[in-house]
């Protein structure tokens, strides 16, 4: 962690877990039910990619929250269906570029602005749908892939 708080650009980083939560009760060590210490009551930056400890938390909750999410369909009958998509790139197109062309014609696949997609959701069953975005970096550049959790009656 020292390194980090050292070198990272981001403030919420430098500052993560080295200072106390505003208004809180303070600082305390505490031991989980696996016997496993923790200590409460410090900032945290939540950081996916910028800190290996956040990261471990954050991507945790997410599982147990997917958990919980595909239970519920299970329970409830919903069909799960997973896609992954790719897109179209060249070696020479910015990771920002890229980003920016995917945001808007992911929402207009997924019906955010489309009667006509929104439609089809509907016939189809589709009450939800979970999508995270993968970045990759190889010798073509940069690559996006969604992959999305499509839940539908």
């Amino acid at each position: 962690m020292r390194w980090q708080w050292q070198h990272s650009a981001l403030p919420s980083v430098q500052a993560c877990r080295r200072s106390l939560i505003p208004g809180g009760s303070g600082a305390e060590l505490t031991l989980n039910t696996a016997g496993r210490a923790a200590m409460r009551g410090l900032r945290t930056c939540g950081s996916v990619w910028a800190c290996p400890l956040c990261s471990a938390s954050v991507w945790a909750e997410r599982a147990s929250n997917l958990t919980h999410l595909l239970s519920a369909a299970h329970h409830n009958r919903l069909r799960v269906g997973f896609v992954t998509l790719t897109m179209r790139h060249g070696r020479r197109d910015g990771l920002s570029d890229l980003w920016a062309a995917l945001a808007p014609a992911l929402s207009d696949a997924l019906g955010a602005g489309s009667r006509e997609v929104r439609a089809l959701r509907k016939e189809l069953g589709v009450v939800g749908v979970v999508r995270r975005i993968e970045a990759t970096h190889g010798r073509s550049g940069w690559h996006l892939h969604p992959h999305l959790l499509v839940f539908a009656e």
